[in-house]
């Protein structure tokens, strides 16, 4: 046939995959005669090439050629690696083609020159001759010649070799081009011992090149492997804990994973316990299918895949890729899902063989006590000082018995998946990376009868073989701590390596060796050598040998029987040799193995045993958590009792003394700080920066609390009847250990309560020796950032540190990047296994065991992938979890009442937390329903009903655990049916417990849907102990669960999510609301409140835009379009041009910012809270625009009128201006050649009589100007006051008379200061009737101070009006009738209101009169000089001011004989600087306004922040009891002098500094007018108006009406031919010194002078600012909302003061009240008919029959108010405590009450915590940012 039968016979026979080391071996048994012999050769050659796939006679071909090369090449290369250069290469290969761009950037990234120059060989070898040529000439042009000719030389022996092997022909030096060939994915194994024993008769320099060449194929290999998954850079960075629990439900939108995904797809899976995560097939959505080839004989020699890596290798790289603390991690969780764990591994790239022995720390076993005969006495050990007795297991060989296999069959007699082998998915593929490792894996005792071993036995599996895989560190390392090798061995290898098996046997204590193979009659060789074994073994007395066969003589025995014999051999002889058990830490200390522990390991436990030491000369463990945490055991304790009586006491005279208590507990004096809890601390701050450090102190202390805990417990001991039961003994074990000994969470609550003591007490650190709080915080902080979990309320004592947890979760905020978080809570009866499902459900370290593991309420953050998932974005960045201890825990089961209290307490912050709350029960017991549904009913109910208003948005998922039907949804049905009927029962039930009537059914609080919102999830372990494991099918229930519940959320557009800073409000809220005893009427939601003032801080800015644009846009257009009408007929027309175009405007703007607001309400970070005020915005908004087109009408008309004005004066200018100009040059004329040398003096009283005789002549006979006289304006005032009071005429008559019927000059500035003018005394005042029977008994004086604070009120008034007197003064307009009236309105209200509900006196008609009276006479001098005044300055007079410029500056020209171009331009800087004054303060108004909102508190909230601020400061009583009494007066006040501070103060000069602002901008578009304009009128021009007219037409501000220029026309018309460029010149010129002039205008105005154009911004801003007038009807405190709103939108304040700060006192004894509006909404208070100022009796204004009414029915007299209700002041009122502690002796004399009963410890409040209770509350309202 020809068939070359080298080439066949390296090809036939071997149907190895692509990946692996399988060999199918055919055995054909022929009888051929001789006459078939040759027919029978051929057809066996035939029929083995048929198999073998391969094509007759092919001859030697170019590709095995080729492949051989490439294998000579790969052997040559990898020498080359530390003698190459790479970088001029790479450029030369990439030059040549042979590498892309990607290739040789992604070669060049690679850290060092090592791996750099490996990955370029990896490339070249794979490419052929072509790329090795051009390596070869790229290395000789970059001067590398000896590696070169190195290369070359070598390349040429191997080639020989070779050639000389192969006796049919010549490896040939072809370059053709050939396919790609893939890396040999086959890797050689080391040897193990001596060479010798390998029977190579190569010579030493051909073994080591072989050597080299395969460990570097098996680098390459792993190279390959770790870029595939994307691990390279990992196994230098690692991957953290918080890297893997991130969620990541992207991947579950793709069709195909990526190799990079599977890593952590596995670790994620590992940690949620499921054992089958080593099938990363398993991981992929679609699965691949070939239906060509699938099922057809094709596919039983079909290849593998190429990409199929084996899970051996991916469990063993991602390992090593894994930092220590997640390595720690998985050990636990592999143990729970009993899967091996590596104990030895080859550390990559080194190839050290390292210890695991930092892992292996955590791991804490339950098995049965030694010496505990047959009770079963389970208890808990590290597994490291555990007795044990170890048992290795190795194969020597290739044997076909699975070592792996056997070993779990031996571990569990069901079988187990506990050691990887090859019957598992790809466990076939070829294996790079775990040749040399060992894995461990432990099995305990838990009964005397049901155990395979009768000790804990540790097994350790070696991977690989015996022969060549291990070291002689590792084998004797082996032989050290194992006390048994159980050795499977093949007939090969035992036949061929008899002299290394046995020194591999004598190593070791006592070998199993198990024969895999047969032994009949014709292997009596083998038997023989085994015989010989036997003995030379036994020469040995260190070695004990037992022989085990797979094989009766040639029958194989059934793998059962072979098992038992295996298992049977180890325990006898564990029990024969009494191989005594020794603890595998004891076994390490006797050998010299490399561990993982780093030198930083090693140092944090140096500081953990010290701080352990510490503690150890404080007292027994036991004793510890009392004595070294002696804050969180003790004072914590008191401090929960404490609160919650104050929080549930509504007696103020018990307050103070609680109140003294609490600041008992926390003063700094009294804290003992022990040393343990210092050294922990600084230990915590000295190493702030190092994470890993930190990681190793925490998992330290961990280890030996735990360590000292086990150690000094006594266990019970308990019969147990299986042992599958053992579980339940560690119920009173977990008991003890909870209550009685001391755990990291105990000195990191130590921290936080010590820290929260501070924080509240206002104290130092530096007081107590104690770390800074705030670096503390930025720890804890830090450490929650990276998964560790964080204590919110402690269990022990029912308290929650606030102070703490906000300066934590604060930070924690910035960390996260204050992004929004989902909340998952969970809520169950104690051991239902809830800490178990969220472990599971996200790869967590919950505390889990029987009993009360956890303790109060924790929380752990866990980030979201930032990739999108269905092209939408996620609306939150993590996921917070919420993990609580267990409700009806019997430890709390004092009274059922206590117990249930606890409950629902602790379930109402749990489901007020959750954004979902998955409700877990265990199994389908009903009782547990009924234990836990009436919990969750009542604490949904409560969250309801205090959130009456707004749609709570949380779901509530039921888990049933331990439900193992598969149909147990559907046989459930009719118990999910008794549990809805159950749920709605409770909420019966709770609603009745509220005194709620309305509510009868759970649908009513929460949506529930049976169908979605109920899962089963089977049990959680399956199997028996020991060898009981997590269940697969409960991982992946758990997992979905996650999927759903999490992707739930995502696709919620409509819900907002919380921040961290917004989720620490929430918990204050509530837990403020479980403090006190009513939730539901104490709970209020700060949530809303943060929402309502984004919403207001939107609105504002948003309104305020709206009125900025359409503002600016509508004056310019109705200045322009107004300045080119000519006559009345045209203006009317524009007018109403313009009020059309204007509404246009408006309405454009006005949908531009609803579309804003309600983008911003659907999208905002509080959306499902504001969407419940998008109508109020919208009204608020259609509001605005209305009052918006009201003021620009008013702006209109005005401007309208003044041009009107400006129409006439122009008209009439025109009529007599050639007369004037005639008389001028006449005058000129006159003079002749001495008119210029007149002085200036003179000039001026020639014009001047021109001038007058010109206006005497001629302009009083075309109009006639008036003003308003003194006389109407005084009539107006006396009318005004005749109707006001016409009930009192006589009286009021004779104080008119006293008054010169207003004509007596009062000789005063202001009002203020001038009580004394008013001729005021005791007579026109009267004490109220309660205060007169008061006075007898109490106050002999009190008449007296009557009068006195009615001056007091009075003077206040005083102020109010002549704010209000200012404010139309600076109106640049006259004073009309209507104004007066107006003004003496609101005289009249603040007189009458003089005296309010809480006043000790009335003013009598004849006070009332002489009050409006004295501020009528006052305000109308005022009113008349100032309308005087702007007929000077204003209306025709200054129009004709205006033209006498010009004319004088005509004047001054011809008498100067000037040149006409210089007189005209002189006239054009008339008029522009002119122009410029007027349009200027036009403006002013608007830019003044812009620029107060950013100088100004923009929010009502800030402002009223700021004045008590202020107020503070002043320190005046007076100041104070002004804005008690009138707050939005002094508001008005305030903010009046804080603008005029800001105008024109000589700090700020902001008023002088917008006018030159403006003022350059008119002036620089005049000047690029002018500059455009000559343009098109470049040449000399003929029409003088067209140039003006093209002039004005460029001007993009404010067109220049053209009359303005009419004697600059009429000048220039005397010249023929004007050259526009040389006169825009000399008026730019002229124009130079303007800007000058008219800023100087500006300058010289006041706060006294200013002069409004358009509007007063500062009234407008005060109005906008203070918004709803209302003021509380009990206390007076002003409404919170900054916009006037009608009664369907409540009014509410921040905080409401103590009655008494407004004079209110107990009629009984005359004690100053401190009672507040928020405290008495809470309990049974009553006030007197006159405090709800008769509003029970509105017509007759008298009490009413009742006299006194229920505070808390309130509603019925003030139905526009929300009272929040609160029972500690502190929380609501501390600054009114303040002010009340500190002012008492001001009020008692102010108001004339007893103040004896004010609290001692008010007097006490510092006004630091004054100032921080007002920023608690009013500082919601701050702006984060300027505008």
């Amino acid at each position: 046939m020809g068939v070359d039968i080298n080439t066949y016979r390296g090809r036939i026979g071997s149907f190895s995959y692509q990946l692996g080391l399988d060999v199918v071996t055919i055995t054909f048994v022929l009888n051929f005669s001789r006459v078939l012999k040759c027919i029978g050769s051929v057809v066996f050659i035939g029929l083995l090439l048929i198999i073998a796939g391969i094509e007759q006679n092919p001859g030697p071909n170019g590709k095995e050629e080729e492949t051989e090369y490439k294998r000579v090449l790969m052997n040559v290369l990898p020498k080359c690696v530390k003698k190459l250069h790479p970088d001029p290469v790479l450029d030369s290969l990439l030059a040549e083609g042979i590498l892309t761009d990607t290739q040789t950037r992604d070669i060049s990234d690679l850290s060092t020159t090592s791996d750099r120059n490996r990955s370029l060989i990896i490339e070249i070898s794979k490419r052929g001759v072509d790329a090795f040529n051009s390596f070869m000439t790229a290395l000789k042009d970059s001067n590398q010649f000896e590696l070169a000719e190195y290369i070359e030389q070598r390349l040429e022996e191997m080639m020989k070799k070779e050639i000389s092997a192969s006796p049919q022909g010549k490896l040939a030096s072809k370059t053709t081009e050939t396919p790609q060939v893939e890396m040999p994915r086959r890797v050689l194994a080391t040897k193990f011992d001596e060479r010798q024993d390998n029977n190579s008769d190569t010579d030493e320099d051909e073994y080591y090149d072989t050597h080299d060449s395969v460990a570097w194929k098996k680098v390459a290999e792993i190279e390959c492997i770790l870029n595939t998954l994307g691990l390279t850079a990992k196994i230098e960075t690692k991957i953290t804990i918080s890297d893997v629990i991130q969620l990541d439900y992207s991947v579950h939108e793709r069709k195909w994973l990526s190799p990079r995904d599977i890593p952590y797809i596995f670790i994620k899976r590992l940690l949620s316990g499921n054992s089958d995560a080593m099938d990363y097939r398993s991981y992929q959505m679609v699965k691949k299918a070939n239906a060509q080839v699938k099922g057809s004989a094709q596919a039983l020699y079909r290849p593998r895949e190429s990409d199929s890596i084996s899970p051996h290798d991916l469990f063993s790289l991602v390992y090593q890729c894994c930092d220590p603390f997640l390595k720690q991690l998985l050990f636990q969780k592999l143990y729970l899902c009993k899967i091996s764990f590596p104990f030895l591994h080859k550390e990559y790239p080194s190839s050290k063989s390292i210890l695991a022995l930092w892992p292996l720390r955590s791991l804490v076993i339950e098995t049965m006590e030694e010496n505990s005969s047959c009770v079963n006495k389970i208890g808990e050990s590290e597994l490291l000082k555990l007795p044990i007795n170890v048992v290795s297991f190795a194969r020597f060989g290739r044997p076909n018995l699975s070592k792996s296999k056997l070993l779990n069959s031996i571990l569990c007699e069901n079988g187990s998946n506990t050691f990887f082998h090859k019957d598992r998915p790809l466990g076939t593929s070829t294996r790079y990376s775990t040749a040399g490792n060992v894995e461990m894996f432990y099995l305990p005792v838990v009964s005397c009868n049901d155990n395979a071993f009768n000790q804990p036995i540790m097994v350790l599996n070696l991977r690989g073989d015996l022969r060549h895989d291990f070291n002689e560190s590792v084998s004797n390392f082996i032989s050290a701590v194992s006390d048994i090798m159980v050795i499977v061995i093949d007939s090969q290898s035992f036949h061929t390596n008899i002299s290394l098996l046995e020194k591999t046997i004598i190593q070791f204590k006592s070998v199993v060796l198990i024969f895999s193979g047969p032994l009949g009659p014709g292997d009596g060789k083998i038997f023989r050598t085994l015989r010989k074994l036997e003995d030379l073994v036994l020469a040995y007395d260190s070695t004990a040998l037992q022989i085990i066969s797979t094989h009766s003589e040639v029958d194989e025995k059934h793998y059962v029987d072979i098992i038992a014999e295996t298992r049977d051999t180890i325990s006898g002889s564990l029990s024969v040799h009494s191989i005594p058990t020794e603890s595998l830490e004891k076994r390490l200390m006797k050998t010299s193995i490399e561990t993982d522990e780093t030198d930083t390991c090693k140092d944090a436990f140096m500081s953990a045993f010290s701080i352990i030491e510490s503690m150890e000369q404080i007292a027994e463990p036991a004793m510890w958590t009392k004595l070294v945490t002696p804050i969180q055991s003790t004072n914590s304790i008191e401090l929960g009792i404490l609160l919650k009586k104050m929080y549930r006491n509504s007696d103020l005279t018990l307050h103070d003394g609680i109140r003294t208590k609490i600041s008992e507990e926390r003063d700094p004096k009294q804290i003992q700080i022990t040393y343990p809890v210092k050294l922990f601390s600084d230990s915590l701050i000295g190493h702030e920066n190092d994470h890993s450090f930190l990681q190793y102190f925490l998992s330290w202390m961990t280890l030996l609390l735990e360590r000292q805990r086990r150690t000094h417990i006594y266990m019970e001991n308990k019969p147990s009847k299986r042992s599958a039961e053992f579980r339940s003994d560690m119920a009173d074990y977990s008991k003890k250990a909870d209550n009685t000994y001391l755990e990291t969470g105990h000195l990191f609550r130590e921290i936080g309560h010590i820290c929260d003591s501070l924080i509240c007490s206002n104290s130092r650190n530096k007081d107590i020796d104690f770390p800074p709080i705030q670096n503390l915080a930025r720890v804890v902080a830090n450490l929650v950032s990276y998964g560790y979990a964080f204590e919110l309320l402690d269990g022990n004592s029912f308290y929650m540190p606030t102070g703490w947890i906000k300066m934590v979760l604060e930070l924690l905020h910035n960390l996260a990047g204050k992004e929004n978080v989902l909340t998952l809570s969970v809520l169950g009866v104690q051991s239902s296994g809830k800490s178990t499902l969220l472990n599971t459900m996200f790869g967590l370290q919950f505390p889990t065991s029987s009993g009360r593991c956890t303790r109060g309420i924790h929380m752990q953050l866990i980030p979201v992938s930032r990739q999108k998932c269905n092209d939408f974005k996620i609306p939150f960045k993590y996921v917070l979890i919420i993990d609580t201890e267990g409700v009806r825990a019997p430890e709390f089961i004092d009274t059922s009442e206590t117990c249930f209290k606890r409950d629902n307490e602790l379930s109402t912050i749990i489901t007020g937390l959750g954004d979902i709350t998955m409700l877990n029960v265990m199994g389908e017991s009903s009782s547990e329903m009924r234990d836990i549904l009436p919990i969750l009913a009542h604490a949904f109910l409560r969250l309801k009903l205090a959130n009456n208003r707004l749609d709570i948005r949380k779901s509530c998922f039921f888990i049933h655990q331990n439900v193992s039907d598969v149909r147990a949804s559907e046989k459930m049905e009719q118990g999910l049916l008794q549990s809805v009927k159950y749920l709605d029962k409770a909420t019966n039930e709770a609603a009745e417990f509220e005194g709620i009537s309305d509510i009868t059914t759970f649908s009513q609080i929460i949506e529930l849907d049976p169908e979605s919102h109920v899962w089963y999830l089977p049990n959680f372990w399956q199997g028996y102990p020991p060898m009981a494991s997590v269940n697969q099918k409960y991982c992946n229930k758990v997992v979905e669960l996650n999927s759903h519940l999490v992707r739930k959320s995502m696709n919620e557009r409509d819900k907002s999510f919380k921040t961290l800073a917004d989720t620490f409000i929430h918990i204050n809220d509530l837990w403020k609301g479980v403090l006190a005893e009513n939730f539901v009427f104490s709970f209020r939601n700060s949530i809303e409140k943060k929402a309502y003032i984004e919403l207001e801080i939107k609105m504002k800015d948003e309104l305020w835009t709206l009125e900025c644009s359409s503002c600016d846009t509508i004056f310019q257009m109705a200045h322009n379009r107004f300045s080119q009408c000519n006559d009345n007929a045209s203006l009317r027309s524009a007018k109403g041009e313009v009020i059309t175009e204007m509404k246009r405007i408006i309405a454009t703007e006005k949908s531009k910012t609803e579309e804003k607001v309600e983008k911003f309400l659907n999208e905002n970070n509080y959306k499902d809270i504001t969407i419940k005020w998008q109508e109020a915005s919208f009204n608020r908004i259609k509001v605005s625009c209305q009052e918006m087109i009201d003021n620009r009408k008013t702006e209109i008309d005005r401007l309208s009128n003044g041009r009107e004005v400006d129409i006439m004066i122009s008209i009439m200018c025109t009529k007599h201006d050639e007369e004037l100009r005639r008389k001028s040059l006449e005058l000129a004329k006159e003079v002749g050649p001495l008119g210029k040398s007149l002085n200036e003096e003179e000039a001026n009283k020639r014009f001047e009589k021109i001038w007058k005789k010109f206006v005497d002549e001629s302009i009083s006979t075309d109009t006639f100007i008036s003003s308003e006289s003194d006389n109407f304006m005084r009539k107006c005032f006396l009318d005004c006051l005749t109707d006001k009071y016409e009930t009192h005429a006589a009286l009021l008559n004779s104080i008119l008379s006293d008054f010169s019927y207003l004509d007596k000059r009062l000789e005063i500035k202001t009002l203020h200061g001038s009580f004394e003018k008013i001729e005021i005394n005791e007579n026109h005042i009267s004490l109220v009737s309660q205060l007169k029977k008061l006075a007898e008994k109490f106050r002999p004086k009190s008449k007296a101070s009557g009068l006195k604070a009615a001056r007091e009120d009075i003077e206040t008034i005083f102020l109010n009006i002549d704010l209000k007197v200012k404010h139309i003064c600076q109106k640049n307009r006259e004073i009309t009738s209507r104004d007066i009236k107006k003004f003496l309105n609101e005289v009249d209200y603040l007189i009458r209101n003089i005296q309010t509900k809480n006043a000790n006196f009335t003013l009598k008609i004849t006070c009332i009169l002489r009050i409006a009276v004295y501020v009528s006479c006052y305000s109308y001098h005022r009113f008349k000089n100032e309308n005087a005044a702007h007929q000077q300055s204003q209306g025709i007079s200054v129009r004709l001011q205006m033209y006498k410029k010009q004319v004088h500056e005509r004047f001054l020209s011809h008498l100067m004989q000037r040149k006409t171009e210089d007189i005209a331009a002189k006239m054009m800087r008339t008029a522009i600087e002119e122009y410029v004054r007027l349009s200027v303060k036009d403006v002013m108004s608007v830019k003044v306004k812009g620029e107060l909102k950013n100088h100004l508190p923009i929010l009502k909230y800030n402002l009223l922040l700021e004045m008590m601020t202020s107020l503070v400061q002043e320190k005046c009583f007076h100041s104070f009891m002004r804005y008690i009494l009138r707050p939005k007066e002094y508001a008005y006040l305030w903010v009046s002098k804080m603008a005029d501070h800001i105008l024109f103060s000589e700090t700020s000069k902001m008023y002088e500094t917008l006018a030159k602002l403006e003022i350059s901008k008119f002036l620089s578009d005049i000047n690029k007018s002018f500059l455009n304009s000559v343009k098109d009128f470049s040449e000399d021009t003929p029409s003088i108006e067209k140039w003006l007219q093209h002039f004005i037409s460029l001007l993009s501000r404010f067109k220049i009406p053209k009359e303005y220029f009419h004697n600059v026309v009429i000048e220039l018309g005397r010249i023929e031919r004007l050259n526009i460029s040389e006169f825009t010149d000399k008026i730019i010129e002229e124009l130079q010194d303007s800007e000058y002039t008219i800023v100087e205008t500006f300058t010289k105005i006041s706060e006294n002078t200013v002069k409004w154009g358009s509007f007063n911004p500062v009234e407008e801003i005060c109005t906008e600012i203070w918004g709803c007038p209302e003021q509380c009807l009990f206390c007076g405190e002003p409404c919170i909302k900054g916009y006037v709103h009608n009664i369907e939108s409540s009014h509410i304040c921040l905080q409401h003061r103590p009655w008494g700060c407004s004079g209110l006192y107990d009629r009984e004894n005359g004690r100053i009240l401190l009672e507040t509006c928020n405290l008495s909404a809470m309990g049974n208070a009553k006030v007197q008919c006159s405090i709800i100022d008769f509003k029970c009796n509105p017509q007759n204004r008298v009490p009413c029959s009742e006299e006194w009414h229920l505070f808390k029915e309130y509603k019925t007299f003030a139905p526009g108010w929300d009272i929040e209700p609160a029972n500690n002041m502190d929380d609501r009122s501390k600054f009114w405590m303040w002010f009340i502690g500190v002012y008492a002796e001001e009020l008692s004399e102010y108001h004339t009450v007893d103040v004896t009963n004010v609290p001692k410890s008010w007097e006490n409040i510092s006004e630091h915590d004054a100032l921080r209770s007002l920023r608690t509350f009013y500082g919601l309202g701050e702006r984060t940012e300027n505008k």
